[in-house]
């Protein structure tokens, strides 16, 4: 889903949309494994404070067509074999451990 289209769903939230989509150009569909989880809701809450989690939650979950992941390790939603690209599947992985070591 655009942008755009997250507003109209939740209404606003503009920077929550574009913080939780900012590597889709680098990283195509699995730009997801990075903030699209549980822990990103979270990192969201301490960027932009606790309201704009809701606001995350909706996207996230329209996303994944109303489920949430627990985190970028969630084996439901995030495999290596279905990567559109296996070589940014890895880049993504590996910088959302770096984002979330230690959470």
């Amino acid at each position: 889903m655009k942008v755009d289209e997250h507003l109209k769903m939740t209404g606003g939230g503009r920077e929550v949309h574009e913080f939780l989509d900012q590597y889709y150009t680098k990283y195509g569909i699995d730009h997801r494994l990075i903030l699209h989880h549980k822990l990103g809701i979270a990192l969201v809450g301490k960027t932009f404070g606790h309201d704009a989690m809701a606001i995350a939650e909706a996207h996230i979950r329209s996303d994944w067509g109303g489920s949430l992941p627990e985190d970028f390790e969630d084996q439901k939603f995030y495999q290596l074999v279905w990567a559109c690209d296996t070589k940014k599947f890895k880049e993504a992985l590996a910088l959302a451990r770096s984002l979330f070591e230690g959470e």
